[in-house]
């Protein structure tokens, strides 16, 4: 499914046994600004869903 010939098992999904990855996609840890203070919150996750919409699978 992937279109990269270099990482073909990218889009793939990954059976990791106890549960199953849509597919082998991460987005590593990152300092957004917004968690030193409540009122970002909203914010904050507002980031994070956008990320798990656009198909990573572990963020």
């Amino acid at each position: 499914m992937s279109s990269n010939p270099h990482y073909p098992h990218l889009l793939e999904p990954l059976d990791l046994g106890f549960t199953e990855l849509k597919n082998r996609v991460l987005m590593g840890s990152m300092h957004t600004g917004l968690e030193d203070r409540e009122k970002n919150f909203p914010k904050l996750a507002r980031y994070f869903a956008e990320r798990a919409e656009g198909g990573v699978a572990i963020s």
